[in-house]
This record gives structure tokens, sequence and C-alpha cells, in this order.
């Protein structure tokens, strides 16, 4: 098993960088907020 046939291997510290940045990205934080006042607004109506 060489290195040299892979061009990328994860590896576990490779792995949590993609998902940070995507956590802390502008973007993902207004989309969750969204989700968060769909569900909240959701959750009152039912109740």
């Amino acid at each position: 098993m060489s290195k040299g046939k892979y061009p990328y291997v994860p590896t576990p510290e490779d792995v949590p960088a993609p998902d940070l940045s995507y956590i802390f990205s502008p973007e993902s934080k207004n989309s969750s907020n969204k989700n968060d006042n769909r569900n909240s607004n959701s959750t009152k109506k039912n109740s």
C-alpha cells in the first residue's frame, strides 16, 4: 500500500477541517438560523 497510488488520502486530522469551516461559515449560520426559526414557528402553530 503505497501513498503514490492515491493522490489524496484522508486522515483523521484532515476530516474535521472541512466540517469546522462549514459550521463556522456565515452561509451555514444563516441557513441554520432560518431552519431554527421555521422549526420554532411550526412548533408554535402545532401547539
